[in-house]
């Protein structure tokens, strides 16, 4: 009960008990009636004056004390209370002055960092709003340069593949054209042959005609010679005359077959140049068959050049993007991929997280996104079961025209290789120094059979690869391109 009475209440009380003890003992005591009045009114007057002492420089400073307390709890804080004596209420106005101007400073210290947090939290979203649309953009970009590349890559496959058949065939072709030669040269063989023999029969025919012409002059004489014999003579006029006209039946045959072994010549001379002629188109056939076939080796050894050069900037860092399908995943070994980007998911599970993991170098981190189209939720959900992850479905991003990844390195081939004998340490010093490039603006090396690829920093591909053109590695001047 106390504790809520005032501090004047208190002192009031206590001066009206005093009062009444005084006149108690005043009226058994002393028994002057005069006395005790005047000392009433003493008493009386003194507590008035302490009563309005009390009010003025106690309680109306406290109560603007509690006021502006209330003042600033309520958010006034530019309350200021006036100076009050150094009483007990007057030494408490500097503490309550001092804690509002206090609180007023936090107050704005609390505000400005507000309109700091609020200003910075609004860079923050716009700054986060446009990763996220940089993001988006280059989502789709990654889309559209894995569709290109893919298109790209599925062409050169093509042209490869159809190099390599051609190259097949052109083989075959080969080995059919120089059978066909082989078997020309023994038609022509054949045909010389067959000539020879006409001639022999003609020959032949003309010794027969000779023979016959012989006979036909023998059979006149025995005819001559009948014919002196008279009647002795008929039987052997007889066998004259049927001797010259199997003579002349002779000399018939030999001249019809005659004309026939000269056609039969003739056709066989004209035979035999055909065949020659032939036998001089397959070999040319012959000849340009391993000229196609040289030129089809030529193609498929460029195929293949390029794609070990694709590979070989990409893991070097002078290209930022490769496309590559999982046989040419396989062949990877690069020490920090940042990015697997897959545009198709596998049916199997264990083997989509088989091929990602494949690409990148064990041990290593970095961040898998698979694209998949509506038809392929089956396959995701699959894989999130297994991956026991959370799949959040998000609609492609609209197309954008973005800026390409710029490279930080680019890269430099040398003709050469292994066939010439060329080192790593060899190029190195040609760069460090005859060129006096630093050791920190080089990177890979890579050694092949005909060409060494070099990484080199953008800012010195220029300088590098004119000195090159015009120096020399091991005392040999050689052939540098700077690969695009």
């Amino acid at each position: 009960m106390l504790r809520n009475i005032s501090v004047r209440t208190c002192i009031i009380l206590f001066m009206v008990c005093t009062f009444l003890l005084v006149d108690t003992l005043q009226i058994a005591f002393l028994h002057d009636l005069p006395i005790l009045i005047t000392c009433n009114i003493i008493y009386l007057i003194s507590s008035l004056l302490l009563w309005w002492y009390m009010t003025c420089y106690l309680v109306v400073p406290i109560n603007t004390v509690k006021k502006s307390i209330e003042e600033v709890a309520a958010g006034n804080l530019s309350i200021h209370i006036s100076e009050f004596g150094n009483n007990c209420a007057g030494r408490l106005i500097p503490g309550i002055n001092s804690l509002s101007e206090n609180i007023s400073a936090l107050v704005r210290e609390i505000r400005s960092s507000s309109q700091t947090a609020m200003t910075l939290s609004e860079q923050l979203a716009a700054r986060s709003l446009s990763l996220s649309v940089k993001t988006e953009q280059q989502s789709a970009s990654l889309i559209q340069t894995a569709a290109s590349m893919d298109e790209m890559e599925a062409s050169t496959k093509n042209n490869a593949d159809n190099t390599r058949m051609a190259s097949i065939q052109a083989d075959c072709a080969t080995q059919c054209a120089r059978k066909g030669g082989e078997l020309m040269v023994r038609v022509t063989e054949n045909m010389r042959s067959i000539t020879d023999c006409a001639s022999q029969m003609t020959e032949i025919i003309s010794l027969i005609d000779g023979i016959a012409f012989q006979t036909n002059i023998l059979a006149l004489n025995a005819a001559v010679e009948a014919a002196r014999a008279g009647d002795h003579g008929k039987g052997f006029s007889v066998v004259a005359g049927e001797v010259r006209n199997l003579a002349h039946r002779s000399a018939e045959a030999a001249k019809n077959i005659k004309a026939l072994i000269d056609v039969t010549h003739d056709n066989v001379r004209q035979g035999a140049a055909i065949v020659q002629e032939a036998e001089k188109n397959m070999q040319e056939i012959v000849g340009g068959s391993g000229q196609l076939n040289v030129l089809m080796s030529e193609i498929s050894t460029t195929t293949r050049g390029d794609r070990d050069q694709t590979l070989v900037r990409f893991a070097n860092g002078s290209a930022r993007i490769l496309v590559a399908t999982d046989v040419a995943a396989r062949g990877l070994d690069i020490k920090s991929l940042e990015l697997v980007v897959n545009y198709e998911l596998a049916w199997d599970p264990e083997v989509h997280v088989h091929r990602i993991g494949r690409t990148a170098r064990a041990g290593s981190s970095g961040l898998a996104i698979s694209f998949c189209a509506p038809e392929e939720a089956q396959r995701a959900n699959i894989l999130s079961e297994m991956l026991q992850l959370k799949l959040n479905w998000l609609n492609a991003p609209a197309r954008q025209s973005l800026l390409p990844l710029a490279a930080e390195m680019a890269t430099l081939c040398i003709d050469g290789g292994k066939k010439a004998k060329m080192r790593p340490g060899d190029i190195l010093g040609a760069l460090t120094g005859d060129i006096g490039l630093d050791g920190a603006d080089i990177g890979k090396i890579n050694v092949h059979p005909m060409h060494v690829y070099v990484a080199v920093r953008q800012a010195v591909a220029q300088k590098a690869w004119k000195q090159l053109q015009n120096g020399k590695i091991k005392g040999k001047s050689c052939r540098v391109r700077l690969l695009k």
